[in-house]
């Protein structure tokens, strides 16, 4: 019993990572988002930190964990029998428990609601005093060309024939004969990908919409745009080290090697993208803090400026729409980073973009195969 029932457990514990990661994101979002919103309605600012507020905040962190839970017995007997698709359900019933947890926490905030001021004036896009560095693009570039380096000089010790895929029990089921198309492809493909945060961060640096336009908000806002520039620069940087990492395991040899190395390296993904949101959050909790502080001041017995749209043109809290609005990008009304106006066509061509990436990953792993 104990031969047949460890492996299965080994080889899904992996999967509390990703689920204890996103579990612990979501938890903290509410607190990083723009001041005068609230689960992506327009409230004073004085609602987060008033007896309801906090009192809804507490049911919506209590929603999303009972959701995990869920999925956690979802999980669970996938942990003691080969049940891998069981496995697959996992990320999709906890997305499900955010959802409620969000849509409840909507619910509650909506009688607070109020329509924000200035609707009839939104700023254009303002250029900040600096756009992010070259070393932001070339950075993950140089991570990547190590890696093609390193893979070209040990080309000889390189197994004839290596694996390329596991399933979901880590078993190998995808093979490429040794090329060096076959081993620089993930590569190129990282190349590409890990440059699209970085191009984002610029993008959303100097083209989202400005809320404020001058005063100590205009001066968060802009700390705010440089804090979302800051975290997608460091994402394009982790996922060409993950990129790097996963060419370079060839070299592990035996596909029982690679197979353990594979495994320490999904563990070591979660792990770091986790350590690289803790930073992040630890660097820049006080921004969220002080503008929120801010913003109680400021407006104290006013309308809230909120982000100078309607909520009725954000779809389900979540989804941009309004074609009268120039901009591109705005900021984000739940959590960080910012969204795309789909009420503007180039809207639909940026989205496109990950889209081609995807079918460019997945053309690449039929070639290398």
């Amino acid at each position: 019993m104990t031969s047949s029932t460890t492996p299965d457990l080994a080889l899904n514990l992996p999967l509390l990572l990703p689920l204890l990661m996103v579990a612990l994101l979501f938890h903290f979002l509410p607190q990083w988002g723009q001041p005068e919103i609230f689960f992506a309605l327009t409230v004073p600012a004085s609602l987060r930190s008033s007896a309801t507020g906090r009192a809804i905040l507490r049911g919506y962190r209590l929603r999303l964990w009972l959701g995990c839970a869920v999925a956690l017995v979802v999980l669970s007997p996938a942990f003691f029998a080969p049940m891998t698709w069981l496995a697959a359900l996992v990320m999709p019933v906890a997305l499900g428990g955010f959802l409620w947890a969000f849509f409840a926490a909507r619910h509650e905030v909506a009688p607070h609601a109020v329509p924000p001021a200035g609707l009839a004036t939104l700023p254009g896009p303002a250029m900040p005093r600096a756009l992010p560095g070259p070393l932001a693009f070339v950075a993950p570039l140089a991570v990547l060309a190590a890696a093609a380096v390193v893979l070209l000089l040990s080309y000889d010790a390189i197994p004839t024939r290596f694996v390329t895929h596991w399933n979901g029990r880590w078993e190998a089921d995808g093979w490429a004969q040794k090329s060096v198309w076959a081993l620089l492809a993930p590569l190129a493909l990282g190349a590409l990908i890990s440059e699209l945060p970085v191009a984002l961060g610029a993008l959303t640096l100097a083209g989202a919409r400005r809320v404020h336009t001058d005063g100590e908000a205009a001066a968060f806002e802009t700390a705010r745009r440089r804090a979302n520039q800051q975290l997608l620069s460091h994402l394009g940087l982790f996922v060409a080290l993950v990129f790097a990492a996963v060419a370079l395991l060839p070299l592990a040899g035996t596909p029982a090697t690679a197979r353990r190395a594979g495994t320490g390296l999904v563990i070591g993904v979660f792990v770091g993208l986790a350590g690289l949101l803790a930073t992040w959050f630890l660097r820049h909790h006080r921004l969220f803090t002080a503008a929120t502080r801010s913003a109680e001041a400021a407006t104290a017995g006013g309308p809230p400026i909120g982000d100078r749209s309607a909520d009725s043109r954000w779809k389900l809290g979540l989804f941009y729409y309004n074609p009268d609005d120039p901009a591109l990008f705005v900021e984000k009304r739940f959590g960080i980073g910012y969204d795309l106006n789909f009420g503007r066509p180039a809207a639909w061509l940026v989205l496109a973009v990950p889209l081609a990436f995807s079918l460019a990953g997945l053309l690449v792993a039929l070639l290398r195969g």
